[in-house]
C-alpha cells in the first residue's frame, strides 16, 4: 500500500467506507484488501451475485460486507458450493448465514462438512 498512488488509496478508502466499514473498525484493513483490485462495477456485480446465490436482501448483504468484507475476494464457485451446502444440505436460513458470515470463511472439507456429518450421525444414533 505504501507504493500505491495516493489517489488510488483515497479511492480504496472511500470504497471501503461505502461498503459500510468505518475507518476505525477492525475490519477496515480487510475491507481495503478486499477492494484493492476491484472496480466499482466488479464490486456491484459480486454483491448482486451474493444476493442471488444466498437469497439475501440488501440489508443482509450489507451486514455480510460490514462484518466479513473479504467475502468479495471469494470465487463465485466457492460461494456457490458454500450456498448449496449450507442452505440446501444443512438447511440453514439465509438470514442466519448473513448474521454469521464467518461460516463462509471456513474450509468446506476441513471444517464444515466433517462437523456437519458428525452432528448428523450423533442425531441419528440418538433416535
Amino acid at each position: 500500500m505504501l507504493t500505491t498512488n495516493p489517489e488510488r488509496v483515497r479511492a480504496m478508502v472511500a470504497c471501503a467506507e461505502r461498503l459500510g466499514v468505518p475507518r476505525g473498525a477492525g475490519m477496515f484493513r480487510h475491507a481495503l484488501q478486499a477492494v484493492a483490485f476491484l472496480t466499482e462495477e466488479k464490486i456491484a456485480a459480486r454483491l448482486d451475485y451474493l444476493k442471488n446465490t444466498f437469497g439475501w436482501s440488501d440489508a443482509e448483504a450489507s451486514i455480510v460486507l460490514r462484518t466479513y468484507p473479504s467475502v468479495l475476494r471469494k470465487s463465485k464457485e466457492s460461494l456457490k458450493h458454500r450456498s448449496e451446502f449450507l442452505v440446501s444440505e444443512v438447511g440453514l436460513e439465509p438470514a442466519y448465514i448473513a448474521h454469521r458470515p464467518a461460516l463462509l470463511s471456513y474450509s468446506m472439507e476441513g471444517r464444515l462438512r466433517p462437523r456437519y456429518y458428525v452432528i448428523k450421525f450423533l442425531k441419528e444414533m440418538d433416535c
